[in-house]
Parts: structure tokens; C-alpha cells; sequence
């Protein structure tokens, strides 16, 4: 009897630490992630390496996803593996998503990234203005002249929401 309530007390508490588990792991998988999107970006991984590296850090980080439900980092993980495995379309879809449960700026700076890959124009530079406007370093990765560019807009609506002519951001499509 005293076996059997030891068992059953060692049960309760692994049955109380599962989730405890699968946020561990998962947190795991987006280290993992991180590194090889790192390895690949470097140029530490090259060829078909750097693309193994990219294609596997996307699966991690879409695993990691679906147990860190609302967590941004797997959709910014993702986001990056697909638009460099050259999944743009994916990217967008992944990307507006999480812009959709809370717009942050390394969201929209790679939703442009994803859209220009595409051959979206328009919405690339609407996704890269809508980043400067919340934070002009994410712009910093941008090639120099589309980088000037959007600072001298950024300046123009920041003169315009200072004189009350401004209603809203600018919009992200």
C-alpha cells in the first residue's frame, strides 16, 4: 500500500510539472533555433549547410510555437527561416499574424523584407516605414539609401502630427 501511494504521489507531481516540461523544451528548441539561424546568417554554415541549418531552425522554432502559444519569439524565428529558406509567402502569413497579436518593429522590418521578396514594392515600403515610425534604429539593416529615404518621410509625418494634421500612423499596407 505505502509503494502504491508513493507512486501515486511521484504521478501528481510529474502530471503538475508536464507543462513545466513542454515550456522547457520548447524553450530549448528556440535556443537551438536561434543558433542555427545565427550559424547561417554569419556565414559559418555555407551552401547547402547554411540552408539544412535554416530549414531545421524552422521546424524547431514552429514546434517551439505551438507550445509557447502568443510568445513572439517563435513568430519572429519563423518568420526570418522562411523568408531566408525562401518561403517569402509563408513569411508574410507567419509575420502578419504576429503583427496582428501585437505589433512590434522586428515584426514589421522582416514583413517587408518577406514582401519585397515577393516583389511587393508598395507594401515593403509601407512594412519598413511603419518600423521606423515605431523605432528608427529597426530601419539600421536597411541599404543606405532606402534607409535615408524613410527617415526624411519618418521627419515629414513627425512635422505633421506636431502641427495636428496627423490622425493615425501610417499604415502597414
Amino acid at each position: 500500500m505505502r509503494r502504491l501511494l508513493q507512486w501515486l504521489v511521484i504521478a501528481f507531481l510529474l502530471a503538475l510539472l508536464w507543462p513545466e516540461f513542454q515550456r522547457y523544451a520548447a524553450e530549448y528548441r528556440l535556443a537551438q533555433s536561434a543558433a542555427r539561424l545565427d550559424r547561417a546568417l554569419s556565414g559559418i554554415d555555407q551552401g547547402q549547410a547554411a540552408l539544412d541549418s535554416v530549414i531545421e531552425a524552422q521546424r524547431l522554432t514552429h514546434a517551439a510555437g505551438l507550445a509557447l502559444p502568443g510568445d513572439a519569439r517563435p513568430v519572429m524565428l519563423e518568420g526570418v527561416a522562411l523568408i531566408l529558406s525562401g518561403q517569402s509567402r509563408q513569411a508574410i502569413e507567419v509575420l502578419e499574424a504576429g503583427v496582428a497579436l501585437g505589433e512590434r518593429p522586428e515584426f514589421t522590418i522582416n514583413l517587408g523584407r518577406a514582401r519585397a521578396a515577393v516583389g511587393d514594392e508598395a507594401g515593403a515600403r509601407a512594412a519598413f516605414l511603419r518600423s521606423g515610425w515605431a523605432s528608427p534604429t529597426a530601419l539600421g539593416t536597411l541599404p543606405k539609401p532606402v534607409r535615408d529615404s524613410l527617415l526624411l518621410e519618418i521627419q515629414q509625418l513627425e512635422s505633421e502630427l506636431r502641427a495636428g494634421r496627423l490622425q493615425a500612423p501610417p499604415p502597414l499596407h
